[in-house]
């Protein structure tokens, strides 16, 4: 099973940060949406989990991180849309052979604080 996965140096040289930008040139994305995913990479995941090897990437990672955010005070949907970046881009790792299996899948569970009670507003006659 070894022999599907790419063993390049190069490809074991990897990080999660040039991972993401092979990700986002996949992607066919309004620009504006493109801008605004990678202001949130750069603000949460570019200095964190970005300079990681992907090769070296575990589950623990990433779930000490959400922790971490979760901590913060950062919300749920937040942390979600954190999610909703590097799984897909771990996901591009699995295609192109670079790892057998996605750490990111499976970590969103109940991190960060829930969705604040939203109450309408009431017009006085």
């Amino acid at each position: 099973m070894d022999d599907l996965l790419i063993t390049d140096s190069s490809v074991k040289k990897l990080t999660v940060n040039t991972l993401f930008e092979r990700y986002m040139a996949t992607k066919n994305i309004k620009e504006r949406t493109k801008k605004n995913y990678i202001r949130m990479w750069d603000y949460r995941i570019r200095n964190t989990l970005g300079n990681i090897r992907v090769v070296d990437f575990k589950t623990s990672h990433v779930r000490t991180f959400f922790s971490a955010l979760s901590d913060e005070g950062l919300a749920h949907s937040t942390i979600k849309g954190l999610y909703g970046l590097l799984n897909p881009s771990f996901e591009l790792a699995v295609e192109d052979g670079i790892i057998r299996k996605n750490p990111v899948t499976g970590t969103l569970g109940d991190y960060g604080a829930p969705a604040k009670e939203k109450e309408a507003l009431i017009l006085e006659q």
